[in-house]
């Protein structure tokens, strides 16, 4: 019997369309937030079937509130763009593979 964390590490990378025309698709698993009492906070997306180009992120935010993104997905530009504003910095990317 496999249990839960190896099932999700060997989720494959697939791309797929979006069900619906002009929408983003994704399917995965994150931890939107882990704060810890030093003042360091986690978060990890993992989206390994998307309409754009899968990936797996890890987010960091140290108490000083400077994000670090360290990043697990092709080198170069994405096959599409998300139109998104952000209100927090862009954070520093830390690795591509």
């Amino acid at each position: 019997m496999r249990d839960l964390a190896s099932t999700l590490s060997d989720l494959p990378d697939v791309q797929r369309p979006a069900p619906w025309a002009g929408h983003e698709y994704v399917k995965g698993w994150a931890v939107f937030a882990l704060p810890y009492d030093s003042g360091h906070v986690l978060a990890l997306r993992v989206l390994p079937e998307a309409n754009l180009d899968p990936y797996r992120s890890l987010w960091h935010r140290d108490p000083d509130g400077t994000w670090a993104l360290y990043v697990d997905a092709p080198k170069g530009p994405p096959t599409k763009r998300a139109n998104r504003k952000s209100e927090i910095p862009r954070p520093t990317i830390k690795g591509e593979r």
